[in-house]
């Protein structure tokens, strides 16, 4: 080949990789603009405003994917076209295309890429047992890599949405064995669900184990502490304090959310607790109760400190509850150990112990999740029923 031939090969291989980053960039572009536009969607003021931003996201998106996918594009800018589709909440035509990538046979070191971009659309249809097979395929041929483990915890979230714990705690399992720390309390949760207490206790202790001890959470022990109690009786021993008598919990279903004058969940709190006692009132035979401990926060170093008079804690208890609109009872344990007795390891937690003092459930509520109430709104009508 002559030295002018060779210049003009390279200089065709320049222009088809500008060409071919042009088109990544323009499917990834597009799948930028897309979840921006989704984003929209969700902070839509009205159902009206939503459902003509709505509207003019899937126009837009159908049109968009036209026209990238009418080009000569690679595997990955292919792949990339499907993830703007999911975003637009186009999922059945983000599988067909993202189907059309994974069977492009094609040479791609994106392959977990796909995989991870199919497993969310399938999530997204609705299409579980599907999903939970490709993300079964992707431990497998791609276990090692760090989309396997984005894959396995948005599987076992997804699978926690429809109460399927055993699936669900399969994918988490496998997120928390790839490192991830944040499968633990959802892999506990479903797993306790789903009737494996031993198994649940096994996954705190692998947690603890593989953290060491300068990187263990200090929350681990607590919940490893509940677990051990979950379907034994949880002895509840509040304080005969302002702004009242201990309530009265004989024989009822006891839910007790946490909160404490630092915490910033304490609204949320409170608003989740009166939704639970508007939904299940003390006629009904369940008692809702705000717990916490004695705080007062030093006016001269600032910080809360438990020493707080009865007059005191009665002032401070009402206002509390007035101000975030709670009409269900306070109740007071004695102190900060008394709190992770009832196993508070974090906030937001709700515990619930049935009419026979046995714990039901207990668990630090994810606010992203709109499963966990779900299930918590289950556990007490199932207790009431009993």
């Amino acid at each position: 080949m002559s030295k002018l031939s060779r210049v003009a090969c390279l200089a065709v291989l320049a222009l088809v990789m500008t060409a071919s980053h042009a088109f990544a960039s323009a499917a990834s572009d597009a799948y930028k603009q897309a979840k921006k536009m989704a984003t929209a969607v969700d902070r839509a003021a009205s159902d009206e405003e939503r459902a003509a931003k709505e509207t003019e996201l899937h126009d837009w998106a159908k049109t968009k994917a036209s026209a990238l996918l009418g080009q000569d594009l690679g595997r990955m800018d292919i792949a990339y076209v499907g993830r703007m589709q999911s975003a637009a909440g186009l999922y059945d035509d983000a599988i067909r295309t993202l189907e059309k990538a994974i069977g492009d046979p094609r040479k791609s070191k994106y392959e977990s890429y796909m995989y991870l971009f199919y497993v969310r659309a399938l999530i997204g249809a609705e299409q579980h047992d599907k999903a939970f097979a490709v993300f079964q395929k992707m431990s497998v041929d791609y276990g090692a890599e760090k989309n396997s483990k984005i894959a396995a915890m948005s599987m076992g979230l997804a699978m926690r949405k429809v109460r399927r714990w055993k699936e669900s705690a399969v994918a988490l399992d496998f997120s928390l064995k790839m490192k991830n720390a944040a499968a633990l309390k959802p892999l506990v949760n479903s797993l306790l669900l789903d009737g494996q207490k031993d198994a649940a206790i096994a996954a705190i202790e692998y947690a603890i184990e593989k953290a060491g001890e300068k990187g263990a959470d200090e929350a681990h022990p607590i919940l490893l502490a509940i677990t051990k109690k979950w379907g034994e009786t949880l002895p509840l021993e509040f304080v005969d304090f302002a702004p009242g008598p201990a309530p009265d919990i004989e024989g009822k279903v006891v839910v007790m959310g946490f909160w404490n004058v630092s915490a910033g969940t304490l609204r949320w709190t409170m608003g989740t607790l009166q939704g639970l006692f508007d939904m299940f009132p003390p006629t009904a035979g369940v008692e809702t109760l705000a717990v916490t401990t004695y705080y007062k926060k030093n006016p001269d170093t600032g910080k809360i400190e438990e020493a707080m008079t009865p007059e005191e804690e009665r002032t401070h208890g009402l206002a509390y509850r007035e101000t975030l609109g709670f009409t269900g009872q306070l109740a007071y344990v004695k102190d900060r150990e008394a709190l992770k007795a009832l196993g508070v390891s974090a906030f937001p937690c709700i515990t619930i112990v049935g009419k026979d003092g046995k714990l039901l459930y207990s668990h630090t509520v994810n606010r992203s999740d709109p499963t966990e109430i779900a299930v918590i709104q289950d556990i007490i009508k199932n207790a009431a029923a009993k």
